[in-house]
Order: structure tokens, then sequence, then C-alpha cells
């Protein structure tokens, strides 16, 4: 078994806003978007609009020193693609930011998802 992750968002317009605060209310298409705005608040969970309607949002954990976006987190075989997700590297996992990102997402979703049918 290994650890995947999906990748971040690719939808045209995202809000980031951090939880427990408000970055007044711009509009980024990433985190990294809104790191390079200057609107980070730090590593931690934030809320993005998936779909663009600036009503729908969905928590997500961002690691704001690179502004990556980290949406799920999911197992399979190391062999194996899978659609929309990344297989994480043994240096990807000693990363703070990832740690934080698969507990957060673990503990939020009550586990991570099986992307792998014969799993």
């Amino acid at each position: 078994m290994v650890i995947f992750s999906a990748p971040a968002f690719s939808h045209n317009k995202v809000v980031v806003i951090p939880m427990g605060g408000d970055d007044g209310g711009k509009i980024y298409a990433s985190c990294k978007k809104a790191l390079d705005a200057g609107a980070s608040s730090g590593d931690g969970v934030y809320m993005i609009d998936t779909v663009g309607d600036g009503i729908t949002l969905r928590a997500v954990y961002c690691d704001m020193a690179t502004g990556t976006t980290y949406e799920a987190f999911a197992f399979g075989q190391y062999n194996q693609s899978y659609t929309d997700y990344s297989l994480l590297t043994i240096a990807q996992w000693q990363s703070a930011p990832v740690q934080a990102a698969f507990l957060w997402y673990y503990n939020s979703n009550d586990g991570f998802n099986n992307i792998d049918e014969g799993f």
C-alpha cells in the first residue's frame, strides 16, 4: 500500500479564506495565487470555492511555503497510475506540511480513500 495525494484544483475561480479568518473575499485560482498575492496566513486549512460560484466552499490544506494545495489523500498500488492523484515520495512524507495535511485529511474524513478497486 502506498499513499497518493490529489493535486490542486484547476477551476477558473477559487476563493481562498483562512479558517477562522477572512482575507477580504478576494478570488484566487489556487493557494499558490493567494500566496503570491500576500493573502497567506501560513500553512493550514483554507476554504476554497471548488466550482467558482462564490458559495460552494470546500476545506483543503495549503502548504504556504510552496503554495501547494492538498485536496485529498488515498491509498493504492505503487506501480499503478491513478487519474488526478500523484504518488508521494519518501522525501515528501518527511515534509512537515505533508504530514500535517495528511493528518488533517485523515481526521476530518474518518480515514482516506481506496482508489484501487482491486485492493
